[in-house]
């Protein structure tokens, strides 16, 4: 025999009814097991009064009286009708105090509801637990707000909100969770949330100032010209989760993510922007995977943070014969980069006891192909190195330091970027060689005497090479000659201080897995 109609086996999330002086509603139970509260400014009928917010045809004027009319620990939730405005004229001007409440905007795009803040000290303060926005837009009608959501409870919740930069009125945090103490906002979460403050004025978009657990920022954007980090944390955070994130720092020199050492946890598929690769991350203790940074337009973003592990099961190495990856296998670049050498793995194949016991004609013809193998892999693995150098001194001026083992410098170019001072001095490409010690003279003398932005430099003939300039732009051809380069310091010396500045470039290959190249400091 069937239940009958409206027994617990039959029972429906939906539910019908009507609170006090309000309507009918037919609702969803899970999302509304509590009291339903309207607000909206733009409503001809609106008041803050009782009697009011029940019915969106006679709804509340502001978020602040919905809040206290709210009962806590009731899952109430307001409802932010389209083109509300709301003005947060100073500290805690609304004050989200009540537990367990939800204050969510309707709308889409500029129809979404408003808070303006419009006083250095305008807060939305964030002062009981368990509360969630979302689909708000926040605006600045003043310059230098200190903060401008407050957050001093446990697990507060900010879902598809927006704020948006006005021309010269910025905040200095857009987002504090501090609560005054150690733990005092566990669980903070940011979900799908846009923060855009391109001007300068800003320390950081999210701050996380003390000890906190638990913070989630995930799917959000930011781009702002921040001092500290975008998402900034000098504290111990535990379990932080910062996941599928595009995060921009337009200042230079400073980080999309900034966490202290004793931050652990998880950044995890993020894509990150700024000034200088290698420091647009800084992750404190916390694991990492899947994130990319690049530091300017038109170029691809490479994996960071950039530190390896010296070895890694399960990756076939030159030399493992138990199928490891070893440290002596690649070769690192000046931003950190990993070239894994598949040449020494390939030339390992050559020997082994398999490849041998070819035929006599196969084991030729394996020779010849193997060998184009490595030609092409050779010539993929020249690297180029830039300097911008400072000014032209009398001394040796460093410019590239090799260490770890020698390389094959393919071409060396000069190029002047301001104008050298007037005056008879002469420049020349020496290297300091660490072992045996002593200098190796790369290039004779050249007259650099008022030589014009634009002027090149570039090497003819055999070591010590002809140091040639010319005004005529591009050469009429590649330079051909090479230069075995063992550990030690390339310099340009000059024969009399002179004001100025050369651009060096340099291209090279790596003979040892071990060598490495980086532009002097």
């Amino acid at each position: 025999m069937p239940e009958p109609y409206g027994s617990a086996t039959n029972q429906s999330p939906l539910f019908s009814r009507q609170q006090v002086g309000g309507m009918f509603a037919v609702v969803d139970l899970p999302s509304h097991p509590g009291n339903i509260w309207y607000v909206d400014s733009t409503h001809a009928k609106c008041s803050d009064a009782s009697g009011y917010g029940y019915n969106p045809n006679a709804p509340f004027a502001t978020i602040d009286y919905a809040v206290a009319a709210c009962t806590a620990s009731n899952s109430d939730i307001i409802y932010v009708m389209p083109y509300h405005s709301e003005d947060i004229d100073g500290a805690a001007a609304l004050a989200l105090d009540v537990i367990g409440i939800n204050v969510v905007g309707l709308g889409e795009g500029d129809a979404r509801p408003v808070l303006d803040f419009s006083d250095t000290a305008s807060t939305v303060a964030v002062d009981a637990a368990d509360i969630t926005i979302r689909n708000l837009r926040f605006t600045q009608s003043v310059d230098v707000i200190v903060v401008m959501i407050d957050v001093n409870a446990d697990d507060f919740t900010m879902i598809d909100c927006e704020f948006v930069e006005p021309a010269a009125a910025q905040a200095v945090s857009l987002i504090d969770v501090n609560g005054g103490g150690a733990n005092a906002c566990d669980n903070f979460t940011m979900i799908g949330c846009r923060a855009i403050q391109r001007a300068a004025g800003a320390d950081q978009v999210v701050d996380i100032a003390v000890v906190q657990d638990g913070v989630k920022i995930i799917n959000c954007v930011f781009d702002a010209d921040c001092e500290n980090g975008v998402v900034y944390s000098p504290a111990i955070l535990t379990d932080v989760l910062v996941r599928d994130c595009i995060i921009k720092n337009r200042q230079a020199g400073d980080h999309a993510i900034e966490f202290s050492a004793a931050a652990i946890g998880f950044i995890i598929d993020n894509r990150l922007f700024g000034s200088t690769l290698g420091t647009i991350l800084d992750p404190g203790s916390c694991y990492c995977a899947g994130n990319l940074e690049s530091a300017a337009i038109d170029t691809p973003g490479i994996v960071t943070p950039v530190a390896i592990t010296d070895s890694a099961a399960n990756i076939l190495g030159a030399d493992s014969a138990d199928n490891t990856f070893a440290s002596t296998n690649v070769v690192r670049n000046e931003d950190g980069s990993i070239i894994e050498r598949l040449q020494d793995v390939i030339e390992d194949l050559v020997g082994t006891a398999g490849v041998a016991s070819f035929p006599a004609a196969a084991k030729a013809a394996n020779a010849v192909s193997m060998a184009e193998v490595l030609r092409h892999i050779d010539d993929a693995q020249e690297q180029c190195i830039v300097k911008a150098d400072g000014a032209v001194l009398g001394a040796a001026d460093a410019l590239f330091d090799i260490t770890g083992g020698p390389i094959l410098v393919t071409s060396f170019f000069g190029l002047v970027t301001t104008e050298i001072g007037a005056g008879a001095s002469t420049c020349q490409i020496i290297e300091a060689v660490t072992a045996p010690a002593g200098n190796v003279n790369f290039s004779t003398a050249v007259d650099i005497d008022q030589d014009p932005v634009g002027t090149s430099y570039h090497m003819t003939a055999a070591t010590p090479g002809v140091f040639t300039p010319t005004t005529a732009g591009a050469f009429d051809q590649w330079p051909t000659n090479t230069w075995f380069v063992p550990i030690g310091t390339i310099n340009a010396t000059t024969s009399v201080a002179r004001a100025g500045v050369i651009a060096w470039y340099m291209t090279y290959k790596p003979l040892s897995p071990t060598s490495v190249v980086a532009a002097s400091a």
